[in-house]
């Protein structure tokens, strides 16, 4: 059951964020992630973590929801080409927008509406036409709703049967490891042989479900975790850790990746003070979850004697 929890956590974490709300701030931050409004401020949860933006200083908060299709932009002080969707977006970094698009930005809607901007407040500035074909791109890849993941920008219909195909393989695998039983409710030895084999066949088929789901996920962090996570359930912790070290190298505050490579290193001979240090670590980053200080103080006690006094375990 904590490999179903773990798997969870990280789906929640990382996956929500693929078609996420974008606030624009006054003073010119930009923070994509689910947008909740409260009083007197909005609440975004980000894949960094939680981030509170005062009403006052909020300009603009897209919604992938509120979206329509974007064939050219209603005013623009400029003379452009209007496009048509292209399979894939020409998008590079010309010098003309370098200074309003931030690094790593992946919603489409996002760099238009901030390159509009730009175009706007340089209207007396010739555009180059580096820049020119730089926005054609991003306007074209607004207008098919297409979403970055990882070398490819893949547009809304195909990423929703990649939802489906994955959430339906996520739940055929929480399915068949709830299938597996304790052999302690066994009376007979019989009994414990034929209830170790149905398990084996359970745990495979959980096994190879996880293994489907990532593939039909295109982001690389999620797809990592998920290997990791079969990877341990398989019993290959070295293999395991190395996938879930690549997952929280790449999103340092998603407490499942540390929890995950923790939960790995733990089957490792004399890596239990590593487990613990990645469980601390976890624990920082969520430390309401009762469930990871029960893991921590398992890990804890399984540290042997004669390291007790190491700086880590202290």
């Amino acid at each position: 059951m904590n490999k179903i929890m773990l798997l969870g956590v990280a789906i929640l974490a990382v996956a929500s964020f693929v078609l996420s709300d974008t606030v624009f701030t006054k003073d010119g931050k930009t923070y994509e992630g689910k947008a909740t409004k409260a009083p007197g401020k909005v609440i975004v949860e980000t894949k960094d973590g939680r981030v509170e933006v005062k009403e006052d200083n909020i300009l603009l908060i897209s919604r992938p929801e509120d979206l329509v299709p974007l064939t050219a932009p209603a005013s623009t002080p400029v003379s452009l080409p209007v496009v048509s969707p292209t399979p894939a977006p020409s998008i590079g970094v010309s010098r003309f927008f370098s200074s309003v698009l931030p690094k790593g930005i992946e919603q489409p809607e996002s760099a238009v509406f901030l390159m509009m901007r730009k175009i706007q407040a340089a209207a007396n500035e010739p555009m180059p036409a580096d820049a020119v074909v730089e926005f054609d791109g991003w306007r074209a890849a607004a207008h098919d709703r297409r979403r970055k993941f990882g070398n490819d920008w893949i547009p809304a219909d195909t990423f929703v049967r990649m939802k489906k195909t994955h959430s339906a393989a996520i739940a055929d695998a929480a399915a068949s490891f709830k299938q597996i039983k304790k052999t302690a409710s066994a009376t007979n030895p019989a009994q414990v042989k034929a209830l170790e084999d149905e398990n084996k066949k359970f745990k495979a088929q959980g096994v190879a479900k996880l293994r489907h789901a990532a593939d039909a996920w295109p982001d690389k962090t999620l797809r990592e975790f998920l290997i990791g996570d079969a990877e341990t359930i398989n019993g290959n912790y070295t293999l395991a850790e190395r996938y879930f070290f690549q997952c929280r190298t790449g999103c340092p505050l998603v407490a499942a990746f540390w929890q995950g490579q923790a939960m790995a290193a733990l089957e490792l001979t004399e890596r239990q003070l590593d487990a613990v240090a990645y469980f601390i670590e976890a624990v920082k980053l969520c430390p309401a979850s009762a469930e990871l200080f029960k893991q921590l103080n398992d890990a804890m006690s399984k540290v042997p004697g004669t390291r007790l006094s190491n700086p880590a375990y202290l």
